[in-house]
């Protein structure tokens, strides 16, 4: 697709948050952040910035990536001009009085229009071996939706080994990649599947025994988590259930072609069905495809043909199922990260125990007493890992999304400081609640009225709580991200006190979060749990001390097994393995204490967790 100035501007101009919201997924630099502001800046004010994005992403060659963002989120730069570009303009249906006549009206074109935006860019189709053999669609950021007869000749090694009783040689399995919407490939693993039944391969239907063991059905975990660019299908929860016939559209690839949606209708009797009829028309290529009701509520996978009909895999046949619900709930909700972006080349994160601790805990128990973070160098230690602990924050929240969510619940704010500093309150209401919002204390507490300290504490209760409302009208968690002064500078006393006072009402409120880096000095209200265990007790609100400074063994074990697990989930790593690798990456690297090693041994380590990584992956010399 050719995308132009103008067919950008109106997204910058009216989706500002949402371009926003693409360029921090696509430049994870955190040395190089990149957002319209800066844009606005580095253009000047003479200058186009929408021509200035618009060069900025052809030259990083993201202009692809940005469009499917968008578009995964209801915003298509190129919507489509004519029902020809939705519909599959080809389609030899079978006649509906064979399913009956559908019971819901026609499709509302307008929700077509914004599903189809969608659908453009969560489907995929499925190589093995180097053939397009299927149809898929994300699911969650790294976990494809497919049928497991598409990727049969990766599961017939797999069965017959089983059978043999013989371990699977990784060299003897074929490989299996992703070609997402903008048809860029992408390595891939099976994770899960639940065979087709082998009566199926003779034409006939599975035995009624064989409804939860032989669904057809897999799951592919792609090794880096391009769901996020391409938004991924929200499955319902219970999933839909109806009996007589509705409305279908079916999005696939048809003989490999993205051809667009196919409509027709689908029949379900009654619950317990294990293969639902349809008469979409579809080709070599379709199976695997994802199904959708009038509301666009997704009803399972295409299977094949049987006679003159087409027939559809229910997803309420393996919603439940223990594993399939372990494994797309691993990829959902991580509790760590071991890198930024899920890339082996990208940062990657060593160390931050207590960090990811702690925002579990918050993001599982939102009533508790732990409303964030104090990230506290030891002593000896200056800035390292504060502005980066910024960038884990927003990476780990980033992945806890629902991408059917139009707006994300979880919206970080940096708040700088400087040395010198007099004024914080003014500069956060401006630039969060808008250039009138920042105003003077109540009558009683103003300058003159009362001591600087009530005043101070008025104006940051009236701001805090101001915050409080916006996040909970926008149904968001708003968590600020507080830096100390650069070069261990210190604050002037009228910021600190209101400093003092913004950490003590942000504490308070339901939907603020909070994260302090530095300010090891200085000592704020809200207590202070060296423990995880220790905030459930508790009786007021507090942050959790995320000390850094050192980093140890178990450390580097928790970063390579999430690293080997995500990028190389069929190898056989067991526990010996895994440590030896570590001992691999920690040998004589310099000790702050025993267990402990320095902090500035982080780059070397992180070189060899890299090299060994790789090496497993087949990437390493």
């Amino acid at each position: 697709m050719l995308l132009t100035v103008a067919r950008l501007r109106p997204a910058v101009e009216g989706h500002a948050a949402l371009v926003d919201r693409a360029l921090a997924a696509l430049f994870t630099n955190p040395d190089l952040p990149m957002n319209l502001d800066g844009l606005t800046e580095l253009a000047g004010p003479d200058d186009d910035v929408t021509d200035l994005l618009l060069a900025i992403l052809n030259e990083a060659g993201v202009k692809n990536d940005f469009v499917s963002f968008l578009r995964a989120r209801g915003v298509d730069l190129k919507p489509p001009a004519s029902l020809a570009e939705i519909w599959d303009a080809i389609v030899a249906h079978v006649a509906t009085q064979t399913l009956g006549a559908p019971e819901d009206a026609d499709f509302d074109f307008d929700a077509l229009a914004r599903f189809a935006a969608r659908a453009k860019a969560f489907r995929c189709r499925i190589k093995v071996a180097g053939h397009v053999a299927g149809s898929g669609a994300f699911v969650s950021p790294r976990m494809v939706l497919t049928a497991e007869h598409v990727i049969a000749p990766f599961t017939d090694v797999v069965k017959d080994h089983d059978t043999r009783g013989e371990a699977v040689d990784p060299a003897d399995l074929p490989r299996v990649t992703i070609l997402d919407s903008n048809g860029q490939e992408h390595l891939a693993n099976v994770a899960w599947w639940l065979p087709v039944h082998p009566e199926e391969h003779a034409g006939r239907p599975p035995p009624a025994d064989a409804g939860q063991t032989h669904c057809d059905v897999a799951l592919l975990k792609v090794v880096k988590p391009v769901g996020r660019i391409h938004g991924c299908i929200p499955l319902p929860d219970p999933p839909i259930a109806w009996t007589g016939t509705r409305r279908f559209a079916l999005v696939h690839y048809p003989d490999g072609a993205a051809r667009g949606f196919c409509p027709g209708v689908v029949r379900r009797r009654g619950g317990g069905e294990l293969r639902l009829l349809h008469n979409v028309d579809t080709e070599g290529g379709s199976s695997g495809g994802a199904g959708f009701d009038r509301d666009f509520g997704f009803l399972g996978l295409h299977q094949g043909r049987v006679d003159q009909l087409r027939q559809l895999v229910p997803f309420e046949l393996y919603a439940g199922d223990t594993a399939f619900r372990s494994v797309l709930g691993g990829d959902l909700a991580p509790k760590y990260l071991w890198s930024l972006d899920g890339d082996i080349d990208g940062q990657l994160v060593i160390g931050r125990a207590n960090f990811f601790l702690g925002l579990g805990e918050i993001l599982e128990h939102p009533e508790g007493k732990l409303r964030g973070l104090w990230v506290r160098r030891l002593p000896g230690e200056r800035t390292t890992g504060l502005s980066f602990s910024f960038d884990i924050l927003r990476a780990f929240l980033a992945l806890q999304e629902d991408p059917a969510r139009p707006t994300p619940r979880h919206v970080c704010h940096q708040i700088p400081t400087a040395m010198g500093q007099t004024e914080m309150i003014d500069p956060i209401a401006r630039a969060l609640l808008g250039e009138d919002a920042a105003d003077a204390a109540r009558p009683g507490v103003r300058a003159g009225e009362t001591s600087k300290v009530a005043e101070e504490r008025d104006r940051a209760e009236r701001l805090v709580r101001a915050l409080d409302t916006a996040a909970a009208e926008a149904g968001q968690i708003h968590w600020f991200f507080f830096e100390p002064p650069p070069d261990e500078g210190q604050l002037a006393e009228t910021a600190l006190i209101q400093i003092e006072h913004l950490v003590d009402w942000i504490t308070l409120q339901k939907n603020l979060r909070i994260v302090l880096a530095g300010f090891e000095e200085y000592k704020f209200a809200p207590l202070l749990f060296q423990r995880i265990e220790d905030a459930a007790p508790a009786r007021r609100p507090g942050l959790l001390s995320d000390p850094v400074g050192t980093f140890t063994r178990e450390d580097v074990l928790v970063t390579l097994k999430g690293a080997l697990a995500d990028l190389t989930p069929t190898a056989d790593i067991d526990q010996p393995i895994l440590e030896d690798l570590t001992d691999q990456v920690v040998h004589g690297l310099q000790e702050a204490r025993p267990g402990a090693y320095r902090r500035d041994a982080l780059a070397t380590a992180v070189d060899r967790v890299r090299e060994r990584v790789k090496l497993r992956m087949g990437d390493g010399a």
